[in-house]
């Protein structure tokens, strides 16, 4: 089954030409969902959705710009995903439908973090309750103002705190990120100092990395914005086979409790690497 969503902090939406590479881009990828970042737009100018939407992207979810907070868009083919909700706030867009070939319901959400700390974490904080009482699998893709390792940055100052929190708003809320494809950076800046990090990201419920497993995100080349366009999309040859995961949430389900404790209870016998192979096998079965 196919997916493509395509996230891209556009730094404005202003200029004729930098819709039209928005649009080329947009074309150009196949993404059925697209999210984007800094539209710069406000109610006034929404008539450039119409611009960009073409006759495919039949519906939109826009919040305008306010203050720091550079406005969202969110577009969707309604024969790729069929919006049954959405909240649309001030750094958050999140539409909730169904995925018409999977026919699986989730939350796709657009996002554009503070750039300050305290807010950041605030933020995070926010979102993470908001996404939890929806109870569907989330697919989360933006501009996070934050990375999680050293190596996602270079020329930059950045604070190890701003880093463990970025990281465990991502482990506690169980995303799942996967490795970039296609460039190490997604934001760079020229001029006398260069400076590089992977502040653009896609985020994942594990049911969606379960449900695609050859699903991987793709830094795209850029053009009129200093951030990278990234794709999500299912690609065989992206990560190569999907080595097996176990999930912390799978503990408190007491149905795979009691798989796990009868598969070892009736294993009597087998040496530890045979055990494992069949909890394994037995898990990937309780998974499907």
């Amino acid at each position: 089954m196919y997916l493509g969503i395509l996230s891209w902090n556009v730094r404005g939406l202003g200029r004729h030409e930098k819709v039209r590479a928005v649009r080329k881009t947009i074309w150009a990828c196949k993404a059925g969902v697209i999210l984007l970042q800094e539209t710069k737009l406000d109610s006034q100018k929404v008539g450039v959705c119409k611009r960009l939407r073409g006759n495919r992207f039949g519906d939109y979810a826009f919040s305008p710009e306010i203050g720091s907070a550079g406005g969202l868009l969110s577009l969707w083919d309604a024969s790729v995903f069929v919006e049954d909700n959405r909240i649309a706030q001030d750094r958050v867009i999140i539409i909730l439908g169904t995925l018409v070939e999977a026919k699986l319901r989730i939350g796709v959400c657009n996002v554009y973090d503070p750039n300050d700390q305290s807010e950041r974490t605030m933020f995070w904080s926010q979102l993470k309750a908001l996404i939890d009482s929806l109870r569907v699998p989330i697919i989360m893709g933006g501009d996070f103002n934050a990375v999680r390792t050293w190596e996602e940055k270079l020329g930059t100052s950045v604070s190890g705190a701003s880093m463990r929190t970025f990281d465990s708003f991502i482990i506690e809320s169980n995303m799942v990120d996967l490795p970039l494809v296609g460039g190490k950076f997604t934001w760079m800046r020229g001029g006398s100092t260069f400076s590089a990090s992977r502040i653009d990201r896609f985020l994942l419920s594990p049911v969606i990395v379960e449900r695609w497993p050859n699903l991987g995100q793709f830094c795209l080349p850029r053009s009129l914005s200093d951030h990278s366009p990234i794709l999500l999309k299912v690609d065989k040859g992206a990560r190569g086979p999907q080595p097996f995961k176990y999930f912390d949430y799978w503990a408190d389900e007491s149905s795979y409790f009691e798989l796990v404790s009868y598969t070892i209870s009736s294993s009597s016998g087998l040496g530890v690497g045979a055990l494992l192979k069949k909890v394994k096998a037995k898990s990937k079965e309780w998974v499907m």
